[in-house]
This record gives structure tokens, sequence and C-alpha cells, in this order.
């Protein structure tokens, strides 16, 4: 992913593989294996930008601003399952999706890899 770098708010994430065995150890077939809602990032963008406003409150103008974001490269998150655009790169596929999407970082260190 280093030749992509994402705008505003906008994570890539790599989708984790889904289970191919059942807790009992039966092999699912492909089409029954469910796609996980969680991956690990593989880039972020610098975060979400707010434009310049004039505050009622204090009568004054206030320049942009940029929201920084939570979520690192590396990080293994669960995102929502409807609010990602798969999309295909040097054979792999990858997910984008905004910060507000991403439900929770991972922090069993199992779990993670980067």
């Amino acid at each position: 992913m280093d030749n992509v770098r994402p705008i505003g708010d906008i994570i890539i994430v790599e989708r984790l593989p889904a289970k191919e065995r059942t807790a009992l150890g039966i092999i699912l077939p492909p089409i029954a294996q469910e796609r996980p809602d969680a991956g690990i990032i593989r880039a972020v963008g610098p975060g979400k930008k707010l434009p310049k406003f004039s505050c009622s409150h204090c009568n004054k103008n206030h320049e942009e601003a940029v929201i920084p974001m939570t979520a690192k490269v590396g990080d293994t998150i669960l995102f929502s399952k409807f609010a990602n655009l798969p999309f295909k790169m040097n054979d792999k596929e990858y997910v984008t999706l905004r910060e507000a999407d991403v439900i929770g970082i991972v922090e069993d260190a199992d779990t993670r890899t980067a």
C-alpha cells in the first residue's frame, strides 16, 4: 500500500481471511464462509477536515482544522458490515471506509498483526 495515500478520514483495510473450519473442525466450502467484519489497517488519511467558520458566540472567524485519526496503520479493527467499498490491488482485496465506520480497535495481542 506504499503507492496509495488516502485523503481526509478515509482508511484502507486489508480484510482478515474467512474461517475455513467450524469450531468442531468441519471444513466449510468457500460459498459458506462468511466474510469477517475485521481487518488490518494498511493506510490512513490525515483526518477529517473542518472548514473555516464564523462563530456567533465569540464573533471570530476560525481557520480550517483537521481532526486527527484515532486508528493507525497496523491496528486490527472491527468495522460496519455495509459501510465499506471493496477494491483489488496487486491481487489483494482491500476495503475503504471512513473512521466513523470503525466500531473498535482490537486490543488482543494474539489477533494483532502488522
